[in-house]
Formats: structure tokens, sequence, C-alpha cells
């Protein structure tokens, strides 16, 4: 006889269930029906959640657009004072104008106003013509009055 022995084997007590004795699930069936009710579940908030940064972000955009608005309300003000500003400056200083208040202090008695919107810089206007003895002399040295000294022949 052999000390050793080999263990003898128990019977182990029937689990106790709630299913019917000839029911049997399987794991596999299990484990689907698990991750079927999650997904069930995980969409619907993914979608919600999904939904609540979608609205979030168009109300984000419209405040932005309506700052935009504003902003350009206010640069829209702004222009107009200083076009309103600028305009009242140059009816100040505009030729007949200042004609006018000349010949009220009898400084000068001009033949005429003209009135000139826009010159080039390039061309030289003509000098002003006024009502009296006085000649007409240009005061501005063109570059062709300028007499340019020649440097003497360098000797060696």
């Amino acid at each position: 006889m052999s000390v050793i022995s080999t263990p003898r084997r128990v019977a182990l007590e029937p689990k106790r269930t709630t299913r019917a004795p000839g029911k049997r699930v399987s794991t596999a069936r299990a484990a689907r029906r698990v991750a079927k009710r999650r997904s069930s579940i995980t969409v619907p908030v993914l979608l919600f959640g999904l939904a609540v940064l979608t609205i979030g972000a168009l109300i984000l955009a419209n405040a932005r657009q309506m700052q935009i608005g504003a902003m350009q309300r206010q640069l829209l003000d702004a222009q107009s004072s200083y076009a309103t500003s600028v305009d009242a400056f140059t009816r100040a200083a505009a030729p007949e104008r200042i004609a006018t208040a000349a010949g009220h202090m009898h400084l000068v008695v001009p033949q005429t106003v003209i009135q000139i919107h826009q010159a080039p810089l390039n061309v030289r206007l003509a000098p002003p013509r006024f009502v009296g003895g006085a000649a007409e002399k240009s005061r501005v040295v063109t570059s062709s009055r300028i007499s340019i000294a020649t440097p003497a022949p360098k000797q060696r």
C-alpha cells in the first residue's frame, strides 16, 4: 500500500439559480447583451454631449458677430465725425473764404478765385495774379536755373 493517496472527490453543492434548471445562458451571449446595453446608453449620451457643444459654439459665434457689428458701428461713427471735422477745416481754409477775408481787410483784391480740387505734385502751378502794379516774379528755383560748377580736371 502506498503512503500517498489520491484526493477524494467531494461532490459540491449545486449553485442556486433563478432560472429554470433546463436553460443555460452562454457566456458569449451574456457578454453581447451587456455590450448592447452599454452601447444603447453611451450613444445617446454622446449625441446629447455633441448637441450641447454645438449649441454652445453657435451661441458663442452669434455673440462674437454681435461684438463685431458693434465695433463696425463705432468705426463708422468715428470715421463720420473725422470726415465732418476735415470738411469743416477745409471749408475754413477754402480759397474763396480766404480771398473774401483778405478783401475785407484790404490786403488783396483777386481777379478770380479758382478752386483746385486736385493738383499733381510734379506739375508747377502758375503764380497768382493780383490787381495792381506788382510785377510777377517766381521765387521758386528750379533745377534748370541752378548753375552747376564743374570741377577742374586733376593735374598729375
